[in-house]
C-alpha cells in the first residue's frame, strides 16, 4: 500500500480539511481509503476505486481527484 496525506480547502465553504490515507494499484485502477479531518475532528472516512486509463492520469492524480471531490461534496453541518 502506498500512503498519502495532504490538505484541501472546501470549494464553497472554504474550510481547511486535512486527510491521510492509502491506495493500492491493481491494473489500471487504484483502490483507496482515507480519513478526512476538520481541525481535530474526524468528519469522513471515504473510500473508492479510481481508474487511471488516460495518458495524462496516474494513480495519485486519480485518487486525489476523487478524494477532493468527496471533500467538496461535504455539505452537512460540520463541527467547528
Amino acid at each position: 500500500m502506498t500512503t498519502f496525506q495532504g490538505m484541501h480547502i472546501h470549494a464553497l465553504r472554504r474550510d481547511r480539511f486535512t486527510y491521510r490515507g492509502e491506495y493500492e494499484v491493481t491494473g489500471r485502477e487504484a483502490q483507496w481509503s482515507a480519513q478526512v479531518w476538520l481541525g481535530e475532528t474526524l468528519v469522513e472516512e471515504p473510500r473508492g476505486i479510481a481508474p487511471f486509463d488516460s495518458a495524462d492520469m496516474d494513480p495519485v492524480k486519480a485518487v486525489m481527484a476523487q478524494l477532493h471531490a468527496k471533500i467538496d461534496a461535504l455539505d452537512a453541518p460540520l463541527p467547528r
